[in-house]
């Protein structure tokens, strides 16, 4: 698929499918990139735009969003990164930035109170599209490491007014700073984890079939989200629990934390706490990019890992996760094919 205006344009009005918005994003964060593309669309918006139009309540507001998302350091990666790392840093702050000035059309002038801003704000969206964690600080003090791959999503101008929310997608270990008047609240399509202060990790991968949270220190309540199907009482989790919710059967479960130091998930290490075999493979592949096929006689139900794997040749990685289950890989045209003896 190739990246031209269109597509560029549908993916900053919001229209992309999931699939041209995986093409967009890697066509902004790949450092081999001219974006000539962009930078042509660019210089046609800007010419259809009359700034004296522009409201000075919303031009405020895109102002103090564009300065929101330009925090000197707000990135920084758990360990040295190359120079793709700081080209998704540009992008995240690119992307919103763009997202207001494309949204804006020409219209007469008219007001608009706070809580239409907020309706009309769009989200910043932080990517790291490396194989490391790295970590974010939010404005208010919290420090978020982000897993590889993973990203989470917040509206600059609320975020630390009424409350301190962001989505999740991926997995991230948070250190809150406390406040207790602005509750932070991380959701995704299932759940929503509410704290004043507190370490904790949130695993929430798509495709997955659960949800984890595993609470380090503080307390969090966890509820179910307006998209959940089954709705449940809010549960409240101990420090040294964690909630493991299940998408299928829309039930959680409490038990207690098998890794309860915070350092364990801030080191960029892959901590794997009962996780079934194939998701742990399918999050072997989304860092490292391994091509792991699994043949159909290869049943991995049932099969779950606990384990903490701190780097080293992803290939390495692959071949403990499967000898504690008799099962072992072999390379063929670049991919790794999983097999029984």
């Amino acid at each position: 698929m190739t990246v031209d205006k269109s597509i560029l344009q549908k993916y900053f009005n919001r229209q992309c499918t999931p699939e041209e918005e995986k093409v967009v994003i890697e066509y902004l964060t790949n450092s081999q990139n001219n974006l000539d593309e962009l930078q042509e669309l660019l210089n046609e918006e800007q010419q259809a735009v009359i700034p004296e139009t522009i409201p000075a309540a919303l031009f405020q507001s895109v102002t103090e969003g564009i300065r929101s998302a330009t925090w000197k350091g707000f990135l920084q990666p758990s360990r040295p990164m190359n120079a793709k790392w700081w080209y998704a840093a540009a992008a995240a702050v690119l992307i919103p930035v763009l997202g207001w000035f494309l949204w804006w059309q020409p219209k007469p002038a008219q007001q608009y109170d706070a809580e239409q801003l907020a309706a009309l704000e769009n989200y910043d969206t932080i990517f790291n599209t490396t194989d490391a964690t790295a970590k974010a600080v939010m404005p208010d003090g919290t420090a978020i490491w982000l897993t590889a791959h993973s990203h989470f999503s917040y509206q600059p101008l609320q975020y630390g007014k009424k409350k301190r929310a962001i989505r999740l997608e991926g997995e991230a270990f948070f250190d809150v700073a406390n406040d207790p008047m602005r509750p932070f609240i991380v959701e995704n399509d299932k759940i929503i984890t509410q704290v004043l202060g507190t370490t904790f990790n949130i695993e929430a991968y798509p495709g997955e079939t659960e949800v984890k949270i595993s609470l380090v220190t503080g307390k969090v309540a966890v509820n179910a989200s307006t998209d959940t199907l089954k709705h449940f009482a809010p549960r409240i989790l101990e420090p040294g629990q964690q909630l493991v919710y299940n998408k299928q059967q829309s039930g959680m479960t409490i038990k207690p934390l098998i890794y309860k130091d915070a350092a364990v998930f801030t080191r960029g290490w892959m901590v794997l706490d009962d996780v079934p075999l194939a998701d742990a493979l399918n999050r072997l592949k989304r860092q490292s990019g391994l091509n792991i096929i699994i043949p159909d006689n290869i049943k991995l139900n049932g099969k779950n890992i606990t384990a903490i794997f701190k780097g080293g040749d992803p290939k390495e990685m692959l071949g403990n996760m499967l000898f504690a289950h008799g099962l072992h890989f072999k390379e063929k045209d670049g991919s790794c094919y999983l097999y029984k003896n």
